[in-house]
């Protein structure tokens, strides 16, 4: 009874510091961070977003603490993205049986510099799909913090043939981009995801879960320089814009508004017997409402967004090999609604009224892949493993009136191979070391600007830009090293250092190339 008393305060300590304690001896517990890595990848019901399966994954006991530092840089980009960025990050994460109730948690804090970034003025992320946004031309940088927090837990019931599961997930961002016209970013999301997992004969199970998610974006728009007006483009879509010139004569700020809810469903089948294979399938559906100010707004925009995934996982375990095959199917479809509106004046007006809205755009994005990887075992780490995988990707979007369209298709190649060492006559000192190459090849790309403005910055610089590199065939070369040292084998307890380098070049003259570094020290207990 005291233990589950104490569950709350286990939790808190599990979310704060990623601390499991050691009272649960008798649980599978990783060592090092090669028995991480191995674990982390085997289980099945981990990746279907249902936290009730985590209990027939049977996850093994771990506490982890990491901190790092990446940087990466080269002409090589979008044209959104940075030239150059860095990123300080430090992470935690652990779980812990407390009977038959399991729980996990994680926590991450991350701080990210970007330089010279253009065409954004009014979101954190400007690739999460978002069509609506304030950007100028002037290449700036951006410094962006995050937050992390989430949990998972599950218990059994009815004798052990049904668990129930909760997933909860909590990211906080702010952003400020430090070149007129300025912009101060807020951002929170919090997802919700309860599920059931239920054994109908001993080796075939069945799940479900339902989603709950929902962001909001605050930005903030400024100008420090009053004597210079700074031009900037509201942008609707596929170089679709309107130019505009300072704020208000710049007296006061221009605020945008960002909120988005989103609910889904997931359903699951399992089966268990030499292997180990999980089939699941994913729907979501959502809006998120783009309005202009937070006292007398006025709608900008609405993007409907509906999301399909279907997951194909297949495992298989013997004392030296294990087997890893994974396929995924995604579609979405989105439409992006624009507003006409008329500012309404008096003592009794909400202000902005709207006259008139309609679908004046649509993007439509599909992939589907999949990936084998081979992994010999050494007692509980790999000795090596080997991956290959491959994939397609598609998109079309379509602005409506006037017709304008953009469109890719690519192919993506990928291998990989890692091989561990052991330092010395015992495995108190190990160190891996690895090749990746991802090879993306442009099958097809295309825009055409169908408005009245084709000798826009938006149209002739910002698309013209995103479909060169999108028509770009690129090659990416990558070094990981992984290095572990034993503190205690009665502790279970050792440290680490991973690195990874990546090159990336293309075959387009007018592009460079990209290159960058991560390196990361961190302890498992």
């Amino acid at each position: 009874m005291k233990m589950h008393k104490n569950i709350s305060l286990y939790l808190l300590t599990l979310l704060s510091v990623g601390y499991a304690n050691q009272l649960l001896a008798q649980q599978q517990t990783v060592n090092n961070i090669f028995q991480w890595e191995v674990d982390r990848q085997f289980g099945n019901w981990r990746h279907t977003g249902n936290a009730a399966g985590l209990l027939v994954d049977q996850p093994a006991h771990l506490s982890a603490l990491q901190a790092g530092y990446s940087s990466e840089v080269g002409d090589f980009k979008r044209p959104q993205e940075a030239r150059r960025s860095s990123q300080a990050d430090v992470s935690t994460l652990g779980n812990i049986y407390l009977g038959d109730l399991y729980i996990q948690g994680h926590f991450g804090y991350a701080r990210h510099d970007r330089r010279n970034a253009e065409y954004n003025a009014s979101m954190i992320d400007p690739f999460r799909g978002m069509p609506y946004l304030v950007a100028d031309t002037n290449a700036s940088n951006w410094v962006n913090e995050h937050y992390r927090l989430g949990f998972e837990l599950a218990f059994p019931v009815k004798d052990n043939r049904m668990q129930f599961g909760l997933a909860m997930d909590y990211r906080s961002s702010s952003g400020a981009k430090q070149r007129d016209v300025r912009a101060l970013n807020r951002f929170y999301a919090l997802h919700v995801s309860p599920g059931v997992v239920y054994q109908i004969a001993p080796q075939h199970r069945i799940g479900a879960n339902l989603s709950y998610r929902n962001h909001k974006e605050e930005a903030t728009n400024r100008s420090v320089n009053n004597e210079i007006d700074q031009g900037y483009f509201s942008l609707y879509g596929l170089g679709h814009s309107v130019a505009r010139l300072g704020y208000e004569n710049l007296t006061t700020s221009r605020q945008t508004n960002y909120e988005a809810d989103r609910i889904g469903a997931g359903l699951q089948y399992g089966f268990e017997g030499a292997w180990s294979v999980l089939l699941s399938g994913n729907y979501e559906v959502g809006a998120e409402d783009v309005h202009i100010g937070f006292m007398d707004t006025r709608p900008e925009g609405t993007l409907l967004q509906d999301d399909w995934t279907l997951i194909l996982a297949l495992r298989r375990s013997r004392k030296h090999w294990k087997h890893i095959i994974d396929a995924k199917g995604y579609w979405s479809n989105a439409k992006g609604s624009e507003y006409i509106n008329e500012f309404v004046p008096g003592l009794d007006s909400d202000g902005y009224s709207n006259r008139y809205s309609s679908v004046r755009s649509t993007y439509d994005r599909s992939s589907i892949g999949a990936s084998y990887e081979l992994i010999k075992m050494d007692g509980k780490q790999y000795s090596y493993r080997a991956k290959g995988k491959l994939a397609y990707g598609k998109a079309e979007d379509r602005y409506l009136i006037p017709t304008s369209t953009f469109a890719f298709e690519e192919m993506l190649y990928g291998a990989s191979f890692e091989k561990a060492f052991s330092l010395g006559r015992t495995a108190r000192s190990l160190v891996s070391v690895g090749v990746s190459m991802d090879y993306r090849q442009s099958l097809n790309a295309d825009y055409y600007y169908g408005g009245s403005l084709p000798n826009s910055l938006p149209v002739t610089d910002l698309m013209v830009r995103e479909t060169n590199y999108f028509a770009s065939d690129f090659l990416t070369i990558g070094v990981p090293i992984v290095y572990s040292f034993e503190l205690s084998s009665a502790r279970e307890s050792s440290l680490f250092i991973k690195t990874n380098g990546f090159y990336q070049r293309a075959d387009q003259a007018f592009f460079d190339r990209r290159k960058g570094l991560s390196v990361s020290l961190g302890a498992t207990f």
